[in-house]
């Protein structure tokens, strides 16, 4: 269905240190933008990484940025819920985003990715009755002209 690459490194300049991981999901040519192939990559991300609205996405290039030893630890816990037989749960979004209405509808129905005003990709899988909003969405949404 697609050639999935995933490179980790190690970032560690002066007071910043962090890991960063990029996972590259190139589709082969009959599954390129299917929906079975969305929900492929919707799997490959939240299994490495389960909150829903972690990644960021440019292309076929998704990346992630954690404190030092994340993705070492993520790979103990994988191979855990493999040894087990469980599949990884998704961690559902902790803020509400804003993103424009026309998009809303076909990404609940075909369950695709929207981009935020922020720029967060996600896909829209909970109702945001209750979440805080994201800060910078609304503050972007403050700066759009009525």
């Amino acid at each position: 269905m697609a050639n999935v690459t995933v490179a980790v490194a190690e970032v560690r300049e002066g007071d910043y240190q962090a890991d960063e991981i990029v996972v590259d999901i190139v589709p082969e040519p009959r599954h390129a933008g299917s929906e079975l192939f969305w929900l492929a990559i919707v799997r490959v991300l939240t299994t490495i990484n389960p909150p829903q609205q972690s990644w960021d996405r440019y292309k076929d290039s998704y990346s992630n940025i954690a404190e030092p030893g994340h993705w070492s630890s993520r790979v103990n816990e994988l191979a855990d819920l493999v040894e087990r037989g469980t599949l990884a749960e998704s961690i559902p979004g902790q803020v509400a985003h804003y993103s424009h209405r026309e998009h809303i509808a076909g990404s609940v129905v075909k369950g695709t990715a929207m981009r935020a005003l922020c720029g967060v990709f996600f896909v829209n899988t909970q109702t945001p009755d209750g979440l805080p909003e994201c800060p910078e969405c609304t503050e972007r949404w403050r700066l759009l002209p009525r």
